[in-house]
């Protein structure tokens, strides 16, 4: 698959991790195993998710965000500046911004993307979320 393709797609692991959560939503993308190849469904048809039933979905980045907004109303927002990328993640529930991270800082050495805020937005609304789940089990 084609790099600018594949960067649209949330990575095996947070796939992963993303299915520990409860994420079983239709996708265009799977993942067969480890690899880290992603491989698109030709025909999105209700007989299609028995086949691929014990594959990894991989979503789109914006599948996912919208379905941690709707499950966990936890939400990520992009932040471009000058020479920056960042995001920030606001807790719906409670009403308060709860994370910005600034990839580089500011400077004419920028070598960040906006797929690596992505990634580190959304590891973060994971760590959030697995953190609450294990403070409620003790």
């Amino acid at each position: 698959m084609k790099k600018k393709i594949k960067e649209k797609f949330v990575p095996y692991t947070e796939s992963f991790e993303l299915k520990e959560l409860g994420f079983n939503e239709d996708c265009f993308g799977f993942y067969l195993n480890a690899d880290a190849n992603v491989w698109i469904k030709q025909d999105i048809v209700d007989e299609i998710k028995d086949i691929y039933k014990g594959d990894i979905k991989a979503p789109l980045y914006q599948e996912a965000f919208d379905w941690l907004r709707k499950k966990y109303k936890l939400f990520y927002m992009d932040e471009i500046g000058t020479f920056d990328y960042s995001f920030r993640i606001y807790d719906m529930k409670k009403e308060k911004h709860l994370k910005e991270n600034i990839l580089h800082p500011i400077g004419f050495n920028f070598n960040g993307s906006p797929e690596e805020a992505r990634l580190m937005g959304l590891r973060e609304i994971i760590k959030k979320i697995k953190n609450e789940k294990q403070r409620k089990k003790t």
